[in-house]
C-alpha cells in the first residue's frame, strides 16, 4: 500500500511539472486572425470599382469619379488614387478628371498598396473654343481650339472710357478665365460660373490704374491650364472687381463701411497693388473706411465657390501719422469659424497662417484700432488670400 502511494505521488508530481512548463503545444488560433499577419477576418468580397467605366467628355469639361473600395482587412488603408495614361488628354486632380485635348486616355484607380485596381476609358471630343469679345459697338472673335492654353490679344484701337462696357463670352462649358484688361495690370484668374464676363469701365481711372491703362483698349485672354488651377496662389486677386454689392464674377469684395471716393473703394484692396506709403490716387489706392470703424464692420472677399485656404497677407495702409492701424482683426470663414490675427505697425506685408480651411468667403471684422501714434483714419492697402481651388 505504501509502495502504491509513493508511485501515485510521483505521478501527481510529474503532472504538476508538465503543467507548469506549459505542457503540450496549443495549436489553436486567436479568433479573428489569419496566416497573413493582419488582424481581423479576411473579407472575401474585397475589391475596387468606379461608378463609370467609360465616359465621353468635351475639351474643357470635368467629371468627378466615385470609387467604391472594400478592403481585404479592416485595418487596410482605404485611400484610392487616380492615374491618367495620358495627362495631355485627360488630367487628374484628386478624383476629378479634366478633358485637356481630343483623344483617348485610360484612368486607373488604385488602392494604397496597388493590389486592387479599376479602370475607366475616357474619350475626349474636340470642340470649337472661341472667345467672343465686345466693346463699345465693336466685336472680335478669337479661336483657341488648336491651343486652349494660348494667350490671345484683342485691340479695339480706341481707349477705354468710363461707363463703357466690355463683354467676354467664354468658350462653351468654361468657368475659369485668365484675363488682363488694359496695360500695366496683373493677369487675374477669375471664376465666371455663367460663362459670360461683363465689366463696366470704372470712373476716375487715373485714381485706381496706371496712366496707360486705357490706351488702345487692350484685352488679353486665355483659358487657365490645369497647372494654373492646381497651383497654390493668391485667390483673392482681382484688379477688375466691381464696387457693386453683388457680382457674377469672383473673387468679389463686399463691405459696409467705405469712404465715398473711387480710390478708397473696397475693391482697391484686392487689385494687386501693394504700395502703401501714402493714401489717395494710384498707386496709393486702398480700402478706406470712414473715420469711425466699428467692431461689427466687415470687409468680405467672396470666392463664389469652395476653395481651400491657409494663409492671409495683410498690407496696412501705412500713411502713419495720418493713419492709425488695426492691431487685431477677426478672420471669419463661411462655416462660422474664426481666427484672430494681430498686425503690427509696419508697412511690409504681414503673413498669417492657419490650418487649411474649406470656405466660400473670407470676412475681416472685429477690428481693433491702435491710434496712439496716429489716426483717426485707418485703411488696408491690400489683402491677399493664399490657397487652392477645390477641384477634386
Amino acid at each position: 500500500m505504501r509502495k502504491f502511494m509513493r508511485i501515485l505521488c510521483m505521478l501527481l508530481a510529474l503532472v504538476f511539472v508538465l503543467s507548469a512548463c506549459g505542457g503540450a503545444k496549443d495549436d489553436t488560433k486567436t479568433p479573428g486572425t489569419d496566416d497573413s499577419g493582419s488582424n481581423g477576418e479576411k473579407n472575401p468580397d474585397a475589391g475596387l470599382t468606379l461608378d463609370v467605366t467609360e465616359i465621353t467628355l468635351n475639351v474643357g469639361e470635368s467629371k468627378k469619379l466615385t470609387a467604391t473600395f472594400t478592403p481585404e482587412f479592416e485595418e487596410d488603408d482605404t485611400t484610392v488614387t487616380l492615374e491618367s495614361s495620358d495627362t495631355k488628354i485627360v488630367s487628374v486632380n484628386g478624383m476629378t478628371l479634366t478633358a485637356v485635348a481630343a483623344g483617348e486616355a485610360t484612368i486607373t484607380a488604385k488602392n494604397a498598396d496597388g493590389k486592387y485596381t479599376a479602370t475607366c476609358k475616357v474619350t475626349v471630343n474636340a470642340v470649337d473654343l472661341i472667345f467672343a469679345v465686345e466693346y463699345d459697338g465693336l466685336s472680335q472673335a478669337k479661336d483657341v481650339t488648336a491651343d486652349p492654353a494660348q494667350t490671345v490679344e484683342v485691340k479695339f484701337n480706341k481707349n477705354f472710357a468710363s461707363g463703357k462696357k466690355l463683354k467676354v463670352t467664354m468658350p462653351a462649358g468654361q468657368k475659369y478665365l485668365a484675363i488682363t484688361i488694359g496695360n500695366s495690370v496683373k493677369e487675374a484668374i477669375l471664376y465666371v460660373p455663367n460663362g459670360v464676363y461683363e465689366y463696366t469701365i470704372p470712373t476716375s481711372l487715373n485714381a485706381i490704374f496706371p496712366a496707360d491703362f486705357a490706351n488702345g483698349g487692350v484685352v488679353k485672354l486665355r483659358l487657365p491650364t490645369t497647372a494654373d488651377l492646381t497651383a497654390r496662389r493668391n485667390i483673392a486677386l482681382n484688379p477688375y472687381d466691381t464696387t457693386k454689392a453683388a457680382s457674377t464674377v469672383f473673387p468679389h469684395v463686399m463691405c459696409n463701411n467705405e469712404y465715398n471716393q473711387t480710390e478708397f473703394a473696397a475693391r482697391c484692396a484686392i487689385d494687386g497693388f501693394t504700395t502703401n506709403t501714402g493714401h489717395g490716387w494710384y498707386p496709393q489706392q486702398s480700402w478706406g473706411p470712414k473715420e469711425v470703424v466699428n467692431k461689427n464692420d466687415y470687409f468680405t472677399i467672396n470666392f463664389g465657390r469652395t476653395v481651400l485656404v491657409n494663409e492671409i497677407v495683410i498690407y496696412l495702409r501705412g500713411d502713419f501719422g495720418h493713419d492709425a492701424y488695426y492691431s487685431a482683426i477677426v478672420v471669419e470663414f463661411s462655416d462660422g469659424s474664426t481666427e484672430v490675427i494681430k498686425p503690427t505697425r509696419v508697412r511690409d506685408g504681414q503673413k498669417f497662417t492657419f490650418a487649411a480651411k474649406e470656405t466660400e468667403s473670407v470676412k475681416l471684422t472685429g477690428f481693433v484700432i491702435d491710434n496712439k501714434q496716429g489716426g483717426p483714419w485707418t485703411g488696408l492697402a491690400e489683402v491677399e488670400v493664399y490657397g487652392l481651388e477645390k477641384l477634386g
